[in-house]
């Protein structure tokens, strides 16, 4: 095997017939002297011409050595075309120990590059590592969030249960304080009171139907000669239940006269049971007791203390002052 350049083959395909006669005609002279001359070896076509880094010129054995005892000739000199030869393989050796040093800092580069891609391969994957349990943990705490929110709703519900319960709780109270604090209330329930209030009141001349704002009335200074007894009607409807049990229940000996004065603040107009018509006479006072308070720039200037200043009367008078006070007393609480 001849290894080597393409340059330095081709100057050897070139050569080789002259090296081979070179070689077989010193063959011969060495085997009829029969020692080994200390010449320079003779390249052969069998033998691989081997690659060396080593410039140094092929070695020649001077005259005096190369003769042999007996024998005065010299050994033939080396032709010239075999000093070419070697200058030629020499060039191509130094060619090819560039070329193998360039192979060889592309095998490190190619071994860099390898290694730069590797760590590039780890580090992806070590990123991609990451942000699965970043995915993780992310997805974890919005669990918790949607756990936490659930409870904060049924916390949220519950509170809101409370305050409803709170709120029916304060209302019930403020109705229980109402009625409590409602003046001369009996001490049953008010569904009795308004149920059954002509059984109680019997002998009442004059009923005020009134809410709240009737303890501030004190009807024995309005009706000093008659009796009156108050009902709580909290609402409208109360108050026309409570007239129907009366007049239902109004016995046939009982005063046909009675008046029904209302003082709850949920209605304008004042309410009468049915009764004989008043005589005829000047009125002073309204027409009729179902009709609407008039408006304060219609009315006259008129006071508690001038309605009571007034002579007392009897018989439609009489009346027609209540009528007339009860209207003003009306007024006042509506405004």
């Amino acid at each position: 095997m001849i290894q080597g350049s393409e340059a330095s083959l081709v100057s050897f395909e070139e050569n080789f017939l002259a090296l081979k006669e070179l070689a077989e005609s010193a063959k011969p002279k060495s085997q009829n002297t029969g020692t080994p001359t200390a010449a320079s070896p003779v390249p052969d076509s069998t033998q691989p011409a081997r690659s060396t880094d080593s410039t140094a010129p092929v070695p020649t054995v001077p005259a005096e050595e190369s003769t042999v005892p007996g024998d005065s000739q010299p050994l033939l000199t080396q032709p010239p075309e075999l000093h070419s030869t070697v200058a030629i393989m020499k060039a191509s050796l130094s060619l090819l120990e560039v070329e193998l040093t360039e192979l060889r800092e592309l095998v490190q580069a190619r071994l860099t590059e390898s290694d730069i891609t590797q760590q590039l391969k780890d580090q992806t994957i070590q990123i991609k590592n990451d942000y699965k349990a970043s995915f993780r943990e992310l997805k974890a705490e919005v669990k918790e969030l949607q756990q936490d929110r659930e409870t904060l709703r049924r916390e949220l519900t519950g509170l809101r249960e409370e305050l409803q319960h709170r709120d029916k709780t304060v209302q019930s109270l403020r109705e229980q304080l109402h009625t409590l604090t409602v003046p001369h209330s009996p001490a049953g329930g008010t569904a009795t009171q308004t149920a059954q209030p002509a059984a109680k009141h019997r002998n009442t001349e004059i009923a005020l139907l009134m809410d709240s704002n009737g303890k501030y009335i004190d009807e024995k200074w309005l009706f000093p000669k008659h009796t009156v007894s108050k009902i709580w009607c909290p609402t409208t409807e109360k108050a026309l239940e409570a007239l129907y049990h009366s007049t239902a229940h109004r016995q046939p000996g009982g005063p046909p006269g009675a008046s029904v004065h209302s003082l709850d603040n949920t209605t304008d107009t004042c309410l009468a049971q049915p009764g004989p018509a008043q005589p005829s006479g000047p009125r002073s006072g309204p027409a009729s007791p179902f009709q609407h308070p008039a408006q304060p720039s219609q009315q006259q200037a008129h006071s508690y203390a001038a309605a009571l200043s007034r002579p007392a009367g009897t018989g439609s008078t009489e009346l027609e002052e209540i009528h007339h006070l009860m209207n003003l007393i009306c007024t006042r609480l509506m405004s």
